[in-house]
């Protein structure tokens, strides 16, 4: 997909505690629908309470657990 002179879609959401997975719900039917309609967005989605989210890669950091526990002794 060339994307000059394309018009990109931007979404910008914010999830309720109750609603974080949804955001991963929307992200996935956004993509479906870029990928049927050839058309470019950005998804920008935050949440109402600080998160971390990691991916299914982020267990091959290789100071994962350092990091963990920084987060976990600054109440995050």
């Amino acid at each position: 997909m060339k994307l000059a002179n394309v018009p990109i879609t931007v979404i910008n959401q914010t999830y309720s505690s109750e609603e974080k997975l949804t955001s991963f719900a929307d992200t996935n039917a956004l993509l479906e629908i870029c990928d049927k309609f050839q058309r470019p967005f950005l998804h920008f989605w935050t949440t109402e309470q600080p998160t971390l989210i990691l991916g299914i890669n982020d267990r091959h950091l290789p100071k994962l657990s350092l990091g963990l526990k920084s987060l976990k002794k600054q109440s995050f």
